[in-house]
């Protein structure tokens, strides 16, 4: 569905039309919720345009991708070799200052750094889930990232904010809980394909690190997953 579709259904729930602006809004609104819910492997994305140098410090900051929304994995190519980075907090930056195969993230100023001393120069390869681009009245042909058979749901959602919140009278608040019900659905179907898709993307191995957006390891053992 385009995002003009979308709001076609939405109008059509509520029995209602408002200004396009309001309108892809409040779409926008209901899209980041859902896609806030977990890391969705369809929102998962590489970046390599950063480069780690020889001599590179935990002080020597990296850019994060415009789109980046929060990290799963890093992957540093030395040669002919692929190392991992395990994720520390920002907090934990100078403990582990020294340590080899860390990296952490300032979300502040959007950037990464990886810890240790950097002994060869190679590409950095940063798995993320990315953030997508908030609809607008001037682009209403524009389509959301998800499969289309649940593009459906950001209406559902979008008219359970609005019934339950924006126009919360007596009558749409009970809506709202049917608005609810449906989206439920969609989210049911999307949350079990999404089920389907992690293990495959781990080997056929659910772990920790699927369970969460972001942890740090602290101190353990780089080599125990």
């Amino acid at each position: 569905m385009i995002t003009a579709d979308i709001k076609s259904l939405f109008e059509k729930i509520v029995d209602d039309a408002f200004s396009e602006t309001e309108t892809y809004i409040l779409m926008s609104q209901a899209k980041n919720m859902i896609e806030d819910e977990r890391p969705w492997e369809f929102l998962k994305k590489e970046d390599t345009s950063q480069t780690a140098s020889t001599g590179d410090v935990y002080t020597t900051m990296k850019s994060l991708p415009s789109d980046f929304r929060y990290d799963r994995r890093l992957f540093l190519a030395q040669g002919s070799a692929f190392h991992e980075y395990f994720p520390i907090s920002f907090e934990e930056r100078r403990a582990f200052k020294d340590e080899a195969r860390r990296y952490y993230v300032d979300f502040t100023n959007s950037q990464f750094a990886l810890t240790g001393r950097i002994g060869q120069s190679g590409a950095i390869h940063l798995f993320y889930i990315r953030t997508t681009t908030d609809f607008t009245t001037a682009n209403t042909s524009a389509e959301p990232v998800w499969p289309a058979r649940f593009h459906p749901s950001i209406a559902y959602k979008m008219a359970e904010i609005y019934q339950s919140g924006i126009d919360a009278d007596e009558i749409a608040f009970r809506m709202s809980v049917e608005q609810r019900r449906q989206l439920n659905e969609f989210m049911r179907a999307m949350r079990w394909w999404d089920d389907q898709l992690k293990p495959r993307a781990m080997n056929h191995q659910t772990t920790y690190f699927d369970a969460i957006p972001y942890v740090s390891v602290g101190n353990m053992d780089p080599t125990v997953r």
